[in-house]
């Protein structure tokens, strides 16, 4: 497959796969999709933020990222504990041109606590929403549960760039601080959220939440305008020949996917996948046939071998016999060699009853229990009957 990245410029940062129109280095990436990767090439940020970007899709628009959050702890006389933060602001880029917005459709705003109230607003204050988690009982609180009782969660408007999350209590958790002496909010992302109940109500939670599940989903697209706007401006159209171009479900903008039957970065390159598919599928037709006729070469090989074999050990002249005679048809069976090797555990030495200059004789044992004698030699194979 074709490189991700643009020509020259570094395709990765530690995992993470970098693709245009995304880039750690100035001119390998389109404006506003600058990403920082850290020195020690572990770690990659959005450019002037410290949102932590885990995964990158190109095929969906979104970015996966840290979530961290605000945290509002008391000690049993309700007063607050030194270095927690109620309030708590999400930046993505201060830059009203950035591409990226907190999803609307996999995130939602999560508060957690027994004393709690958490609101969020945007960066003008033009609006602000949240919810309300009270409880006086920890019986009451249950795993997998963000009904309003321990955890309560609020719907992400569409389009949001920044967020301030503001955290307060009712009564500075004295009635609760037993189970309960913090409130928790933050962002989540909807599908690796799972409220833990009692456990995510602790002073510990805040320690553990790192490692928890600090995701959050962006979206991104290209610009503000929609895909027929963009096209009159064929210098800064992003989309490339043998793409198509969709307006963006998430917010304004739009983004690019390689047109059916092509493959590669819609932002760079698409190249024509039905050959390479063709090709591949003849090579797989002509693999089955070149295994068929193999197969049917050695059992016809096999044949062969078995009958020379016969003629070698004079097993026309015996059938003759055999055939011409009523009564030697009756007592005589012309055994294969598997049956034989089947009747003395493939001439296992245990068999062995006596040596001759040219032959060993082996013990038998046939399908229907007759014990017999068979005399194996480099010239013919015989089988007498020891119990008969």
């Amino acid at each position: 497959m074709a490189s991700q990245a643009k020509p020259g410029c570094p395709e990765t940062c530690a995992n993470l796969s970098i693709p245009y129109p995304f880039g750690i280095q100035e001119g390998c990436n389109r404006e506003g999709f600058l990403l920082y990767c850290e020195p020690d090439g572990l770690t990659t940020y959005i450019n002037n933020t410290s949102v932590l970007v885990t995964e990158i899709s190109l095929p969906t628009g979104k970015i996966v990222a840290n979530s961290s959050m605000a945290s509002d702890c008391y000690n049993s006389s309700g007063s607050p504990e030194p270095l927690d933060d109620p309030f708590f602001s999400y930046f993505l880029n201060k830059n009203p041109d950035s591409p990226y917005t907190i999803s609307s459709t996999r995130n939602k705003f999560i508060a957690l606590g027994c004393d709690t109230s958490a609101v969020f607003q945007d960066d003008d204050g033009h609006f602000g929403t949240g919810c309300i988690s009270t409880c006086d009982n920890s019986s009451l609180v249950k795993n997998g549960t963000c009904d309003g009782i321990g955890c309560c969660q609020a719907s992400i408007p569409k389009g949001m760039k920044e967020i301030h999350i503001r955290l307060g209590s009712f009564n500075n958790h004295t009635k609760v601080h037993s189970f309960n002496p913090c409130s928790y909010a933050f962002l989540a992302d909807k599908d690796s959220f799972s409220f833990g109940g009692l456990s995510n109500l602790t002073r510990e939670y805040q320690w553990k939440y790192g490692q928890s599940f600090s995701r959050i989903v962006l979206d991104w697209a290209i610009g503000n305008q929609t895909c027929e706007e963009a096209k009159k401006n064929a210098t800064d159209y992003a989309c490339v020949k043998n793409s198509f171009c969709y307006d963006s479900p998430d917010g304004p903008g739009y983004r690019c996917n390689c047109s059916a039957g092509y493959q590669g970065n819609p932002y760079l390159e698409c190249s024509a996948v039905s050959i390479l598919i063709s090709i591949t599928i003849w090579i797989i037709l002509l693999l089955g046939c070149c295994v068929l006729l193999y197969k049917r070469w050695k059992i016809r090989s096999q044949k062969m071998l078995k009958r020379k074999y016969f003629l070698q050990n004079r097993g026309l002249l015996l059938q003759h016999l055999i055939s011409s005679n009523d009564d030697s048809t009756k007592q005589t069976k012309i055994f294969t060699l598997k049956e034989l090797e089947k009747a003395t555990n493939n001439f296992d030495e245990t068999r062995v009853l006596g040596r001759g200059g040219h032959d060993t004789v082996y013990k038998g044992l046939l399908s229907d229990q007759r014990i017999v004698a068979i005399k194996k030699s480099k010239i013919t194979i015989a089988v007498k009957s020891i119990n008969s």
